[in-house]
């Protein structure tokens, strides 16, 4: 997974959280570059 979602409590029956990177980089991240589309350094919890 590239993503977990990070349960922090919940609120009148809704479920509260977020996103949290895992540090893995996806392949395509170099497909993407190759392409002259650079995504931010953080997006996946890495800095490269």
């Amino acid at each position: 997974d590239v993503f977990v979602f990070e349960q922090t409590g919940v609120v009148e029956g809704k479920i509260q959280g977020h996103l949290k990177a895992t540090g893995i980089r996806p392949k395509f991240v170099e497909k993407f570059e190759v392409m002259g589309i650079n995504l931010p350094p953080g997006l996946f919890g890495y800095s490269y």
